[in-house]
């Protein structure tokens, strides 16, 4: 017997970023930035046993990450 309605758990993906501009002398200004994705960095089971027979009922038997792992990326831009 097996159960064929059981859904594997989402997959998401959190990206962000963040930019700070300051002031130099006159006119120009500096503008910092960082950019992330996949904050959290969750493993996702999928393919879950639904035989209720075996002995993997109901347990993830195999995981994979959302896109990958965690990135950062940093720059900087002058404006004048």
């Amino acid at each position: 017997m097996a159960f064929d309605g059981l859904r594997n758990p989402s997959v998401y993906e959190l990206d962000g970023s963040v930019r700070r501009t300051f002031d130099l002398k006159g006119r120009l200004k500096f503008v910092f930035a960082a950019d992330c994705q996949n904050i959290p960095n969750k493993v996702t089971f999928s393919s879950i046993g639904v035989a209720v027979n075996s002995s993997s009922f109901g347990a993830p038997t195999a995981a994979t990450s959302n896109t990958g792992s965690r990135d950062f990326q940093f720059s900087g831009r002058i404006n004048f």
